[in-house]
């Protein structure tokens, strides 16, 4: 998958794939506000293709990514527990 992706994502050029990449998250943020669950999976779908190919042309691991996510997670639960957080 890597291989096709960086494909993509160098025919296209990074420019246009950081539109394209905006017109996806906009895509999916429309399903979230409409609660369209049956569109919202397609969308989400885009928009991890899109992130992916970022992911592979900065050459950045799963690993580093999964550890930004747990790091970011804790600190909000923390957060959370301390009261420090708003709607």
């Amino acid at each position: 998958m890597e291989n096709k992706l960086l494909t993509i994502f160098n025919t296209y050029g990074k420019s246009h794939q950081v539109s394209k990449l905006l017109e996806e998250v906009g895509e999916f943020i429309e399903t979230v506000i409409n609660e369209d669950k049956e569109n919202m999976v397609q969308e989400m779908a885009d928009c991890m293709v899109m992130l992916k190919q970022f992911q592979y042309y900065y050459r950045i691991t799963d690993e580093e990514i999964i550890n930004n996510m747990q790091f970011k997670i804790k600190r909000q639960l923390e957060r959370i527990k301390e009261g420090k957080w708003k709607k």
